[in-house]
């Protein structure tokens, strides 16, 4: 999948490529509807592709605005695994989606 800025890009003359930033949802989520994203679930992730964390960050306060509870690089080693999200990803954000 084509990153949303066309693949990699130049940030002061350095090539930069996409991370995978991971966001996880509140206990709450299925027992009540999220105010934003109607397939927010306690069990599961939305991956955002973006340059860097503070991106991610802005872009999931525009998807789910407070409502969703960590966010993890792909290079953290608590980011989400199937073993404690069986649900897996349930959206991937790219800049198609925005």
């Amino acid at each position: 999948m084509a990153s949303w800025w066309g693949g990699e890009r130049a940030c002061g003359g350095v090539l930069v490529s996409p991370m995978i930033y991971y966001v996880t949802f509140g206990q709450q989520y299925p027992r009540e509807p999220h105010p934003t994203f109607a397939k927010a679930h306690r069990d599961g992730w939305v991956e955002i592709e973006a340059p860097d964390e503070i991106t991610a960050r802005r872009i999931a306060v525009g998807w789910f605005d407070r409502a969703w509870a960590f966010i993890y690089s792909e290079s953290d080693p608590w980011r989400p695994k199937l073993d404690m999200y069986p649900l897996g990803c349930l959206h991937r954000i790219t800049l198609g989606d925005l």
